[in-house]
């Protein structure tokens, strides 16, 4: 449950010398970077993502050499689904994280815009997703 997904970062996967490659291949291509944190696998979800890893994040990204002006970076993954998201579907929960990182991605650069993680289409309805 690992991923090596280009442009998604672990918690675990904080390479400076990688990511700044990748960074520096989306420019010479021309490509604009959307960068997705992630956190890590634990049993069958992913770990809820706190604080600290947001801190740790920005941190990190904020020092290497982006390719233009704008920082696009995607918090997690599928937040509709329970196993993609600390076994938890809870949408109050996402939303104070998404609107922490906000405020910690742009105390690091103004230049960072903070992206909402997309949901999974296919969800059904059932217990550990959020009914449509």
């Amino acid at each position: 449950m690992t991923t090596k997904d280009p442009g998604v970062i672990q918690s675990t996967d904080r390479d400076r010398i990688k990511w700044q490659k990748f960074l520096d291949k989306c420019k010479e291509l021309k490509v604009i970077p959307l960068i997705r944190v992630a956190t890590v696998p634990e049993g069958l979800s992913w770990v809820e993502p706190n604080d600290y890893d947001l801190i740790d994040f920005a941190n990190f990204l904020g020092d290497l050499k982006w390719p233009l002006a704008n920082r696009y970076v995607i918090f997690f993954n599928e937040v509709n689904r329970s196993d993609e998201y600390g076994g938890l579907v809870n949408p109050e929960i996402y939303a104070d994280i998404l609107a922490n990182a906000y405020d910690i991605f742009k105390n690091v650069s103004t230049d960072f815009f903070i992206l909402p993680a997309g949901l999974d289409n296919a969800a059904p309805n059932a217990k550990g997703y959020i009914h449509h």
